[in-house]
This record gives structure tokens, C-alpha cells and sequence, in this order.
């Protein structure tokens, strides 16, 4: 028997607010906050793994989301790898209003795999490894929100210029650099000071060499 005409499931504008706003609220109210940074791809494309060899990440994008699940961030648990041995891998999945999401990132945005989600509270940082279907599937007729498997970011020499100061840091701190202030330090000696450093060390510098 077919669904009844009288009631519109599909197509019906009004419903469809509504729902969205629901779930909007709904992620206001127990969510979390978090930046959104796009991977900006560059230089030659490797063929064999059709990866670019230069990439960076610019313009963390402040958007709230919800964390839906979190898996083995205790550091247990095996999960078999897609190339058929067994990792330890932490992952985590975040739902994001659609609508929200767009404000945001642009008209057509969506998650793409390779950005970074950085989690404010728990200054930590995720690499997007996938876009899930919404588990509610075109709930009258439309998705409301995206829903984002992650995994732990791993810094790989990106540039980082997102505005986001932990993840800036990145770069410095694993080149052995001060993020503050990495500049060599100059003392001023006053010229009695030097005479008196030549004069004690030069001739000690002969007698070793001649010896």
C-alpha cells in the first residue's frame, strides 16, 4: 500500500527548518568547540599513491560540533589496517550541522579527508579520515548534518599558518626552535674585556700547538 498523499515526507520546507534548528540547538547545547582547517595541496602529485608532495593547512575556521563516539583513546585495542596487519589506532567521530557547516566553509563546503579538526578544550588535533552517511538517512527528505571519522593528527612538515597558536607551534617545536624568541643572544663586552681575554688565551693556544 503506498504512503499516504496527504502527508508530505520528502519535500516539505517548514519540517525541514524545523528539524535543522532542532538539531543545531541540540549541538549548541552539548557540543563542543572546535577549528575546521582546510589542507591546501601542493607541488608534484606522486603517482603512486596519488599524494601531493607539499601541502599546508591556512585559516582555522572556529564551527561547533558534537562528539559522537570515541574510540581507544586509552591507548588499547587493535584495529586491522587496510593493509592487512593490526595498528593501534585512536579514533573519534564528530557530527556537524550541514547548514552550520556551510556558513562557515562556503555555499558547497564539505569534509574532505587530509583536513584537521582541532579540539579546543583538549588542545588536541584530528585528521579527517572520512565522511560517514548520516545514520538518520534523509529524514523528510533531506541530511542535516555531516558526520566526520577522524584519527589522530600526526604532523608530517606541513606549513601551519592557521591562526590556531598551538598548531603554528608545530612546525618550530619539531625543528628544535624557540616559538617565541629562537633569535641567537648578543652580549656586549666592553674593549678592556677583550684585550684581557686575547691576552690570556692566544699564548696558552701557542704552547699547545707547539707542544
Amino acid at each position: 500500500m503506498p504512503v499516504s498523499p496527504y502527508f508530505n515526507h520528502v519535500s516539505d520546507a517548514g519540517q525541514q527548518g524545523l528539524v535543522e534548528d532542532l538539531i543545531q540547538e541540540a549541538i549548541e547545547q552539548r557540543g563542543v568547540n572546535t577549528h575546521y582547517i582546510r589542507r591546501q595541496e601542493g607541488g608534484d602529485r606522486v603517482t603512486v599513491f596519488n599524494e601531493h608532495t607539499e601541502s599546508s593547512f591556512t585559516t582555522g575556521v572556529p564551527v561547533e560540533m558534537y562528539i559522537e563516539e570515541v574510540t581507544n583513546f586509552n591507548g588499547e585495542g587493535d584495529l586491522f589496517s587496510s593493509f592487512g596487519g593490526f595498528t593501534m589506532e585512536d579514533t573519534i567521530t564528530f557530527k556537524v550541522s550541514g547548514k552550520r557547516f556551510r556558513e562557515e566553509l562556503g555555499a558547497t563546503a564539505e569534509p574532505e579527508a587530509g583536513d584537521i579538526i582541532y579540539l579546543d578544550f583538549a588542545d588536541m588535533a584530528f585528521e579527517v579520515q572520512k565522511k560517514l552517511e548520516d545514520e538518520d538517512y534523509r529524514q523528510w527528505g533531506k541530511n542535516y548534518t555531516f558526520r566526520i571519522k577522524c584519527t589522530k593528527f600526526v604532523y608530517e612538515g606541513e606549513d601551519m599558518n592557521t591562526g590556531v597558536e598551538e598548531l603554528d607551534e608545530l612546525e618550530n617545536l619539531l625543528l628544535g626552535e624557540d616559538p617565541v624568541d629562537n633569535t641567537i643572544q648578543q652580549v656586549e663586552v666592553p674593549q678592556d674585556k677583550r684585550d684581557e681575554i686575547v691576552e690570556d688565551q692566544i699564548p696558552n693556544q701557542i704552547t699547545e700547538f707547539g707542544d
